[in-house]
């Protein structure tokens, strides 16, 4: 007889709370599906980018992709976010990377990840605002780009989509599919079958039988779809990058007689590495780090996802850096604008750049995504 453990115990304990939430999400799903409430448009097409469960599922370097997608074949696209924890959050904005303001405060007023990604995206404008009606109207109005990407989407149904992407992450344990309060689920997995396309992600990351199990579970909740559009997603770090350098700053002059601007996985393979993250999903940042680099991680100081860093964090920090002799410090990019000019330790710290790539042929995909936007 196996014993309990204490998640099945708190999952026992909250699955009333459970019941209740999923019952409200139904209920509200019910009103749209019946058309007692119906969705708004912005004046152009939109991409929904959601998930089932909250957070870390990698839809910030989908977005990414998807974006740099667009502008290969020719079409203007606009990001629009929440701006989770930004001081600017109940406003409707754009972020201004050219306005002046250092990453950490841009970070501050428009949230980390649209912050990041306006960084990332030179050419795209990013926006945000809790209601996303009106801040995919604004970006219709501001920039007029052909089409909008609504980052985690899938469950404002107020907001009108012309395709939605639903991402499972393949590296997610069992217990986050319990409805929350009790594991991270928003919504029930048939919930997919108003999914146009189901995404697996982090493919590289996780155990193959897991991935089929996740695409049967998918495929079975898309029953009603009469070809059911299941992709595969690898995520994989590209590069690693001198913080000074991401921030925007010449290090070209220090380069001589400091660290060098860049480093391949095979460079930082014979440091001793300490990570930094503020992110949903901690411990696939760090075994993501060690596949890639085959590095020796001392240690990983981790925060609460967007958690903005304080002068008592940073020495939390450097105290690791001491204690474990690191010789390099490796965050993600969404730490990265976060970490204000002047909060360093002793050792170099470099920015690790996340990039989706796809697993497979992904021509359906662009296909039938052009059929509904375009």
């Amino acid at each position: 007889m196996s014993v309990p453990t204490m998640t099945d115990v708190a999952a026992g304990l909250l699955s009333p709370l459970g019941s209740v939430f999923q019952l409200g999400v139904a209920a509200r799903n019910s009103l749209y599906d019946r058309g007692w409430l119906v969705a708004e448009e912005v004046g152009r097409p939109v991409v929904g980018i959601g998930n089932l469960t909250t957070g870390g599922t990698g839809k910030t370097p989908l977005t990414a992709w998807l974006a740099q997608q667009f502008l290969q074949r020719g079409h203007l696209p606009a990001v629009i976010s929440r701006g989770y924890k930004a001081i600017l959050e109940s406003e409707v904005g754009r972020v201004d990377i050219t306005s002046g303001k250092r990453l950490s405060q841009l970070s501050r007023l428009f949230g980390d990840e649209p912050t990041m990604l306006a960084h990332r995206l030179a050419k795209v404008p990013v926006y945000i605002g809790s209601d996303k009606v009106a801040v995919g109207r604004f970006a219709v109005e501001d920039s007029r780009p052909d089409v909008i990407l609504a980052d985690d989407a899938f469950q404002h149904r107020r907001l009108k989509r012309n395709f939605d992407l639903v991402l499972l992450d393949a590296t997610e344990p069992g217990w986050h599919f319990r409805p929350l309060p009790a594991g991270r689920l928003r919504e029930p997995l048939t919930a997919l079958s108003r999914a146009h396309a189901v995404i697996v992600t982090k493919v590289n990351l996780a155990d193959p039988v897991r991935v089929e199990r996740l695409r049967d579970q998918a495929r079975m909740h898309m029953e009603s779809h009469p070809s059911p559009l299941i992709l595969e997603m690898e995520y994989r770090l590209t590069q690693f990058l001198l913080l000074e350098a991401f921030r925007g700053g010449d290090a070209r002059g220090t380069a001589k007689r400091g660290p060098p601007r860049s480093m391949t996985a095979a460079e930082v393979a014979s440091e001793k590495v300490l990570l930094v993250s503020a992110i949903g999903r901690p411990q696939a940042f760090r075994r993501l780090v060690e596949m890639e680099t085959g590095t020796r991680v001392v240690g990983h100081v981790e925060f609460g996802d967007h958690h903005a860093f304080a002068p008592g964090d940073i020495a939390r920090i450097a105290a690791q850096v001491r204690e474990t002799g690191a010789t390099l410090v490796i965050c993600t990019e969404k730490d990265a604008v976060k970490i204000d000019t002047g909060q360093t330790w002793s050792c170099p710290t470099y920015v690790s750049r996340l990039e989706a790539v796809p697993r497979g042929t992904w021509d359906e995909f662009h296909a039938r995504l052009d059929r509904a936007l375009f």
